[in-house]
């Protein structure tokens, strides 16, 4: 069934306003490659772990309105998993990571 009129013009905002955020979200995937590194490394602070929990939160929240909803539950799983009050292991914490990379990566809406 082809898309109306109206679909198709949000559509194309979505993808305006995608390129406009794009780099934002690599940002964030990349604030939250570097928790990894303090993770692997025993270093992660507090303060680090707060700016991964907020980069988490915010593509969580992202990623699904712009097509993604695979990247959005991998973030939000990123996003509990530091919030949980233990240790997170590295191993977890990158496994989730590199799914949530591979999401982002795949076509919208895929």
């Amino acid at each position: 069934m082809p898309e109306r009129p109206e679909q198709q013009r949000v559509q194309v905002i979505l993808q305006r306003v995608w390129r406009q955020v794009e780099p934002d979200m690599r940002r964030r995937l990349t604030m939250l490659e570097e928790a990894g590194k303090a993770l692997e490394s025993g270093s992660m602070d507090g303060e680090c772990r707060q700016q991964a929990i907020e980069a988490a939160h915010k593509l969580a929240g992202s990623m699904g309105m712009f097509g993604y909803p695979a990247a959005s539950a991998c973030a939000g799983e990123i996003e509990r998993l530091l919030e949980t009050s233990g240790s997170i292991g590295p191993e977890q914490f990158n496994e989730v990571l590199e799914r949530l990379r591979l999401e982002m990566s795949r076509d919208r809406n895929e």
